[in-house]
């Protein structure tokens, strides 16, 4: 894996989506050079008022997390959203968190310099 630069400040994208739909949002990243990222298999423990709001049912979903440039975080967002439908037909979650600061250790680990 090559090392991705990103310039601070920095978000975190978070996406939660269908089992599977983690590899379109990764190739999408990948493309973009975005790739200090995690997906992770998620498995539901919301309440079901809080689950039905999402769509999210009862299925397994994937889980996203993605270090993002604070400059292209919008277009990003906007990008992930689309590729997962989300605002069309499909049920799923994607917003972005602020990051106020991370350890060199962090950025190290996920790949990232600054």
């Amino acid at each position: 894996m090559k090392n991705t630069k990103i310039k601070a400040p920095i978000s975190l994208l978070l996406a939660i989506c269908d089992r599977g739909q983690g590899d379109l949002v990764e190739s999408y990243l990948n493309n973009h050079h975005l790739d200090a990222g995690l997906i992770m298999m998620g498995k539901g423990t919301a309440t079901t008022d809080i689950a039905d709001i999402f769509g999210f049912g009862m299925s397994d979903r994937d889980v996203i997390l993605c270090l993002v440039p604070k400059a292209d975080e919008t277009k990003i967002l906007d990008d992930v959203t689309d590729i997962l439908g989300i605002e069309r037909d499909e049920y799923g979650l994607t917003m972005l968190l602020d990051l106020n600061s991370a350890s060199s250790s962090i950025l190290e680990l996920c790949k990232v310099k600054i």
